[in-house]
């Protein structure tokens, strides 16, 4: 961990840029339209971003102690930098000090270990502290003690809407990027609902089957995929959209998150009180069995229109 190490470039797919170049390119796109006068802090984008990749490779190869990036390339054993461990590893940060003579303590309001998180409320209230005013009072509308409520939409007394689903992350995507990626696409092609088999037997559902899911707000699909992991009345399901359904190649379009997306049935009629933020998890839904959707993609060749077609990476500024 105390070694940070050159990365081999990937391939090149389409509308990738290079995440040290763009924001350089947008920011400095910015102060040239609206004057420096304008911006917050007009030179922020200069450090750590890059104006091109050449330059983000002399500095990362200065960095590791070489001329250039090919002689960090030729030395195949050390392309990395190296912080010395006991630097590295610094224990018991708690105990250092601060300007008002106390102990750094943990990263909460009180220094101390908090059973709850008042910090986070603040930031969802307030903002606090990257947004004025500092001085805040305390939360005290906020139980401390954990005390249970039993959710808005609740199986115990919802007879028409009978599962409870989640949803979460997959390791193929971040939010909604690279769903046009041919090759990750090939490995997780439609979004896949997580089912107890047991549950899946109730409305006649096998593996690998296409499932309507439908909550009070809309509906969603995706291929059952049963599993032991998750208990008898729950589903999990990722967030999804499909590219595929506006492009070119499509006799019809849709904007792709009608067909396999998860956020279409979640719930903006009741939120979290503390954080503010939607209900996008346990809600009510029910199911059925159904055909695929049309205009989705499951086979390898279908992602074929996905496949790169530049050769050089874009450049951000062509935009402005």
């Amino acid at each position: 961990f105390n070694r940070h190490y050159a990365r081999c470039q990937v391939t090149h797919l389409g509308e990738t840029v290079n995440p040290f170049v763009s924001p350089y390119q947008v920011a400095k796109a910015a102060v040239e339209k609206l004057g420096e006068d304008n911006v917050f802090d007009p030179d922020a984008y200069k450090q750590p971003f890059f104006e091109s990749i050449e330059a983000a490779r002399q500095f990362w190869a200065e960095d590791m102690g070489r001329e250039s990036w090919q002689e960090m390339l030729d030395d195949i054993d050390h392309r990395y930098t190296e912080t010395p461990v006991e630097e590295y590893l610094v224990y018991k940060q708690y105990e250092g000090v601060v300007s008002d003579g106390l102990p750094r303590g943990f990263a909460t309001i009180s220094r101390k270990v908090d059973v709850y998180s008042e910090a986070m409320i603040r930031l969802a209230r307030t903002g606090f502290p990257y947004m004025y005013p500092y001085e805040q009072p305390s939360c005290d509308d906020y139980d401390p003690i954990c005390t249970f409520h039993e959710p808005t939409e609740s199986p115990l007394n919802d007879a028409e809407y009978p599962l409870v689903i989640t949803t979460g992350r997959l390791p193929h995507f971040h939010h909604g990027t690279m769903r046009h990626a041919p090759f990750i696409r090939e490995l997780m092609p439609a979004p896949e609902l997580r089912i107890n088999p047991q549950t899946a037997a109730e409305y006649g559902i096998e593996h690998l089957d296409w499932v309507k899911i439908t909550s009070r707000r809309g509906s969603s699909h995706a291929r059952a995929y049963l599993t032991q992991g998750i208990a008898p009345g729950v589903l999990i399901t990722e967030r999804f959209w499909n590219p595929e359904c506006y492009d070119s190649t499509q006799e019809t379009i849709t904007p792709g998150i009608e067909e396999c997306g998860y956020n279409i049935m979640s719930a903006d009629s009741f939120q979290n009180p503390c954080f503010a933020t939607n209900s996008y998890r346990a809600f009510t839904v029910k199911i059925e069995k159904c055909d695929r959707p049309e205009r989705i993609w499951v086979e390898s060749k279908e992602f074929e229109p996905f496949m790169p077609t530049l050769q050089n990476e874009p450049v951000t500024e062509e935009v402005f």
